[in-house]
């Protein structure tokens, strides 16, 4: 029967859970739900076992061939969520007249658990929908009676199969197949999938079990059985599934309310001295109190009504944690649909590139596949993984993972296994993480490894530091950290990123110097009981991926010591300790200890400056070593260097409260958005965002430079932070001088990065015969090594490695990043006030990348072009300015050639400054060559740093470098030696720095003005009528055409200023380039001057023209100069243009005649008798050789038409040569017709006797 009334006893008692029905508690313990599986075959059996289902207390239902008209499921899922379910209902495809289904899936879940759908499956062979519950994923799945149910099956295996080998799914519903039949079963095996089944036939009088259970579970089904309940010719099948009970939760640090900026506040300083450590913690959490609410009125004065948010943790308190709430279990059909294109795509390009792997001989196209795919895969992959994904993701993983098990080791295979998510994290031994808990987990473990190791032996420290250091020095008294030396130093957090303790450098930035005296009273109070708060050594430790760390070929796994720990302390520790830091007494104590060979954490010393002692010596030829040590801050005792602070006279409640801070550390790990809710205790590590965390690492290092200076060996020693480097006249006495450094690092509990050791000498092979006989390993070895990212290959001519241009590669990759940004703006271009915003980013990212480390050799400017290119295409880059000028108005941050000179001028100039000497080999050195070779492209002829001009504060020789490369760029643009007329009429400008540095001003936020500005306004031979002469262009009338060439002609603006309209100037004539714009493209004259614009161009709808007047006037528009109404061109201007397009015309206007022509002779040689099927195929290929051929002419003859016009209108010279291109042009469609007439005509004698008679 179609429908029985149902009765509940037959189906047993169910009370596990009581009898309130589903929306009853959960209990912790459950791990099972009962589940009803039924075909119902029609939809008003759907209806009645829901209602049956929520008396028996069921938890799960999965129910097929609903066959739900279109208005149903809306209904169905409202009486499903009133009676305590999550619906989740997948329609089938309509087949017949009056919208009926045939077939279509359902899954009901109470809602007591947490369920979100994951994906649906549709297509002509059966339907699927896919729901995670707790953790475990269900399917209520429908095979159907056609041709087709094997590619369902197929997308629906392929799904299973990309997910996790421990993920539980219970995949349920009518197959259609036996399960010996059934191929989805017999593919399953091997996913950990088995057949769950009665046995018996599951219609009531049928012979064959097509309902059953697939199923990778934890426990076996319980109870798993048919009930006698007879809904529709299907039988009831009802068991027990198992589930985890409890799901992991995903919590992630709460974030404080973010305030406007306080004008004016009031702090109220009644805070009591304290004497203890608990007193502190009260006086920062009453100061933190006082300033939050001091921000509150501020923020209450600033919103419209009023109101302050609520509901945020408290400023300066303990870190407080919130759940990732799960994502919504309704997807949005839009985006499910974007993303399955977006993957589909994918799939499609990475087959092409596996058929292109079959064919050796298509290497470009492989090459380009890769990296085609490679980028389409890096956007995908961006997706949130908590959303729905359609399965054709799982199609994408799913290839990628065959192809990375491929053991061919083909080029395709070895690419895949390189691009991995670098989200899976691993310790040696252990498998991947597979999401963000477990990775997790994993940097939880590697962690605690390093956090609870045993450190060094401080036994006999106070013995050795009076070995090393002398006597023990006495305390010195330091001066209180000020209130404005914290507020000078508040002004650099700008941007910075908040600790657990919620205050953000924005926010610092704008703290009163009434807010900053209190703060400093209290950092007087720890500086005095030698205690910080414990509110203080909260941190978040946030992990940026290293770069260059290769992934585990096995499953491309990233190991956890390839991330970067960066722990963030609180705003207010790191101003206190930058400013203690620049306080005048501690620097005066740091440069009584501090090395000249101790470069990092010292003001006025870079990278570059430091490098150069290095390249001094590997110019004289002498053997190079470099060491790095691995996770030296984490390994770096604080009490160390505590010890040593205090042996050197530091004051001893600076020296405690900084080892407070350091000793009481409680960490909160993050990765991708989530974190540990378990703070860990950090003892014997450093935080590497400490501003003291510099010092302590370069006072532990002291010991073992002080102690290696005593020996017999003379080296050059160069420390930068935890990198060393030295050169020695001989290999031996590098070799020797690195065993007592490896001896020193195991005495300081330091660990050595061996695989990053490198041996070099300028003499390549003479450097590995000396360096393996003193037992070097022939793998450190290095032609080129790099220290602090400069290549150390100072030889002139060189070629470029690897990684210098992967370098600029990146750089372009940035530069072009920054292009698409702000690409939303729906501003009219010269209303816009974000149109140099991506051109700043580009020069702040991508310049500075593209510019650093060329200290050795100079890049060539064919090396910097793309990157160049990509940051002019980030800002305003009209195609028509002169290419020097649009340089000029970018400015100089945004050349990374001028750059890349300039750091190394910087470097050397702080070199000079340090040493108070010049090197001795001053003409001979490498880096020398490279720094004149970029001051000769500035115009910089020679340097000399003997000189009086040479001793100058960085900032006068910084500016006096860049206004000699604007000047060199403003002078080239003068010498131009091709036809830009704008150059030649400015011949006697000179260059002025006001007036440049003016202009420059003026065109920063305006595409127009800058391209004024840089000669790609109008045609030169219609500017001057455009806009000074044209009595009917509405220019304001008291504006008078400039005297001064470079106003008159570019707008410059002008450096006397005793006129108020040379500012006018510049503004009439981007008026005047917006107007012609308007005119050449009509859907932007919805602009704010169209009506105007409308009036002024009104004057060429009123002339009587002829029709190839009409055409010259549109000409003109679309070539730079609009019709205005009294402006009348010369004849001898004229007739050229007339020639052009009556030439264009009438080479169009013989083509169809070449077809005519064609068709009349391939008639004539048609004969029905004896017409052979070779003569067909001739003549067929004679008319399309013709007709292709006069296509292609036509076209060619349009784009050099089009040209032609609009070249004659700027440049009346270039006549006789575009009438020259258009013959040739038109010879396309001759040649065609040649090759087809002789086809044609010989097609006749070629196929004679070929033919069959007919019957």
């Amino acid at each position: 029967p179609a429908s029985v009334a149902f009765t509940g006893p037959h189906l047993g008692s169910h009370i596990a859970y009581g009898s309130e029905g589903p929306r009853r508690r959960l209990s912790k313990g459950s791990v099972s739900l009962l589940t009803w599986c039924l075909n119902v075959s029609a939809a008003t059996v759907a209806w009645q076992v829901l209602e049956d289902a929520a008396v028996e207390n069921v938890d799960a239902i999965a129910l097929q061939e609903v066959k739900l008209d279109a208005e149903e499921p809306k209904a169905f899922g409202s009486r499903a969520d009133s009676l305590g379910y999550a619906c989740f209902a997948t329609r089938a495809k309509s087949r017949t007249k009056d919208d009926k289904e045939q077939g279509g899936t359902v899954f009901l879940v109470s809602k007591l658990y947490k369920s979100r759908i994951e994906t649906k499956i549709v297509n002509n062979g059966g339907q699927a929908t896919l729901v995670w519950v707790n953790g475990t994923l269900f399917g209520s799945c429908y095979a159907a009676h056609d041709s087709e149910r094997l590619d369902f099956l197929q997308d629906l295996n392929t799904y299973v199969y990309a997910m996790d080998s421990q993920t539980m799914f219970h995949l349920m519903g009518d197959w259609n197949d036996e399960p010996d039949e059934s191929p989805l079963a017999a593919a399953l095996e091997s996913a950990g999938g088995r057949v769950q089944a009665t046995g018996a036939p599951t219609r009531w009088e049928g012979r064959r079990c097509i309902d059953y259970v697939i199923a990778h579970a934890e426990k076996e089904l319980a109870n798993l059985r048919e009930e006698c309940a007879a809904y529709s010719d299907r039988k009831l099948l009802c068991w027990e599934s198992p589930i985890r009970g409890e799901p992991r939760e995903r919590w992630r640090l709460k974030k404080t309310t973010s305030y406007a900026p306080p004008s004016g506040c009031d702090v109220q300083r009644d805070v009591k001295p304290a004497t203890n450590r608990e007193q502190l913690g009260e006086n920062i959490r009453q100061l933190c109190g006082q300033l939050e609410a001091a921000f509150k009125i501020a923020f209450a004065n600033c919103s419209e009504d009023g109101k302050v948010p609520r509901g945020s943790p408290a400023k300066g308190s303990g870190p407080a944690f919130e759940r990732i709430p799960e994502a919504s279990a309704k997807a949005d059909p839009l985006d499910e649909c974007f993303e399955t294109r977006v993957w589909r795509n994918n799939l499609g390009r990475l087959k092409e590139l596996a058929r292109l792997e079959a064919d050796e001989d298509q290497t470009a196209a492989k090459s380009n596949a890769r990296q085609v795919l490679a980028d389409k895969l890096a956007r995908a992959k961006k997706v949130d993984l908590a959303r729905p994904r359609p399965y054709e993701v799982a199609r994408v993983e799913t290839l990628l993972e065959s192809l990375r098990k491929d053991k061919l080791s083909t080029k395709i295979s070895k690419w895949v296994k390189r691009f991995n998510p670098v989200s899976l994290l691993h310790i040696a031994g252990w498998t991947c993480a597979k999401d963000i808990g477990e990775v997790l987990r994993v940097l939880v473990t590697h962690w605690r490894k390093v956090w609870h190791r045993s450190g060094p032996d401080l036994g006999n420290l106070h013995q050795l530091l009076e070995k090393v250091l002398g006597p023990k020095r006495k305390q010195q008294k330091w001066a209180h950290v000020s209130a404005t030396e914290l507020a000078k130093e508040a002004k650099k957090q700008a941007g910075a990123a908040a600790s657990v303790d919620g205050w953000s450098g924005d926010e610092v930035v704008s703290f009163s110097i009434e807010m900053w005296e209190a703060i400093a009273a209290m950092f007087r109070d720890c500086e005095r009981l030698g205690l910080a708060p414990e509110d203080l050594a909260n941190a978040r430790q946030a992990h940026m991926p290293k770069e260059g760390k290769d992934v585990r070929e096995t499953d491309g796994a990233l190991h956890a010591a390839a991330m970067r720990p960066i722990a963030v302390l609180s705003a207010l520790w790191r101003v206190w300790g930058r400013a203690r830091l620049r306080n005048s007494d501690t620097a005066e104590w740091l440069e009584s200890w501090l090395r000249p060979e101790i470069c990092g954490g010292r003001r006025n010393v870079d990278a570059l400056s430091s490098v150069i002692q290095l390249l001094e010596a590997a110019c004289d030829n002498k053997f190079i070593v470099t060491f790095y040590y691995s996770l030296a801050f984490d390994f770096t005792s604080p009490k160390l260097a505590a010890e040593i602070f205090e042996w050197l006279g530091m004051p001893i409640g600076a020296e405690n409260l900084i080892l407070s801070v350091w000793e009481s550390q409680r960490r909160v790990l993050q990765y991708a958005g989530e974190a540990n809710t378990n703070p860990e205790e950090v003892k014997t590590s450093l935080p590497q965002g400490d501003p003291w965390s510099l010092i302590a690492m370069a006072v532990v290092l002291l010991l073992p430079l002080l102690d290696l200076r005593r020996g017999p060996e003379t080296t050059d020693i160069m420390l930068y932070v935890d990198d060393r480097a030295w050169a020695s006249t001989n290999a031996s006495d590098c070799m020797n001088f690195g065993r007592k450094w490896k001896d020193w690092s195991s005495r300081l509990g330091l660990k050595e990065n061996e695989a990053k050791e490198k041996y070099y000498r300028q003499n390549y092979a003479l450097a590995i015969e000396e360096f393996a006989k003193v037992g070097a390993p022939p793998k450190t070895i290095s032609g080129a090594p790099a220290l602090l990212g400069v290549e150390l290959a100072p030889e002139t001519g060189r070629p470029f490695t690897d990684k210098e241009k992967k370098k600029l590669d990146q750089a372009a990759l940035v530069a072009r990043k920054a292009r698409s940004l702000f690409s939303t703006c729906l501003s009219p271009p010269s209303n816009c006030c974000c149109q140099s915003s991506p051109l700043r980013i580009a020069a702040a990212k991508a310049v500075p990348k593209a510019a650093y480390g060329w200290l050795c050799e100079a890049p060539t400017e064919q090396m910097l072009a793309k990157v160049e290119d990509a940051i002019a295409r980030a800002g305003p880059n009209p195609a028509m300015g002169d290419r020097d000028l649009k340089k000029l108005f970018r400015g100089h941050s945004a050349s990374p050639y001028f750059m890349a000179g300039q750091q190394v001028l910087m470097a050397a100039w702080r070199r000079a400054k340090r040493s108070k000497s010049l090197p001795g080999i001053w003409r001979d050195v490498g880096w020398v060559h490279t720094l004149c070779t970029f001051l000769q492209k500035i115009g910089i002829i020679d340097l000399d740093p003997s000189s009086e001009d040479f001793d100058q504060t960085s900032g006068a020789v910084g500016h006096n470098t860049r206004e000699a490369w604007r000047q060199t760029l403003f002078e080239r643009w003068l010498a131009r030696t091709d036809a830009r007329i704008d150059s030649r009429q400015c011949q006697a400008s000179a260059y002025n720095e006001q007036r440049c540095t003016l202009t420059r001003k003026l065109v920063a936020n305006d595409t127009h003005r800058f391209a004024v500005v840089t000669g790609a306004s109008v045609s030169p031979q219609k500017f001057e009528h455009m806009v000074w002469k044209c009595e009917a262009s509405g220019k304001p009338p008291e504006l008078a055409a400039p005297t001064d060439l470079l106003q008159r002609r570019l707008g410059w603006a002008s450096t006397a200023r005793t006129r108020a309209y040379n500012f006018a100037v510049l503004d009439w004539m981007a008026e005047v380039r917006q107007r012609i714009l308007e005119e050449r493209y009509e859907h932007m004259s919805s602009a704010p001057k169209a009506k105007r614009t409308q009036a002024v161009m009104s004057s060429s709808k009123k002339s009587k023209l002829s029709t190839l007047a009409k055409k010259r006037k549109i000409c003109e528009v679309l070539n730079g100069c609009p019709p205005l109404k009294k402006y009348r061109r010369s004849t001898a201007a004229a007739v050229p243009s007339g020639v052009v397009l009556t030439s264009w015309s009438r080479s169009l206007s013989t083509f169809p005649l070449y077809g005519l022509i064609t068709a009349v002779i391939i008639n004539g040689k048609m004969d029905a008798a004896t017409y052979s099927a070779y003569s067909g195929y001739a003549h067929l290929g004679a008319g399309l050789t013709v007709g292709m051929s006069s296509l292609a002419a036509g076209l060619a003859i349009g784009i050099v038409g089009d040209a032609g016009v609009r070249a004659n209108a700027q440049q009346p010279r270039l006549f006789v040569g575009m009438i020259l291109i258009l013959i040739f042009a038109e010879a396309l469609g001759l040649y065609g017709l040649i090759v087809g007439l002789v086809v044609a005509s010989t097609a006749e004698g070629k196929g004679k006797g070929l033919y069959s008679p007919y019957n």
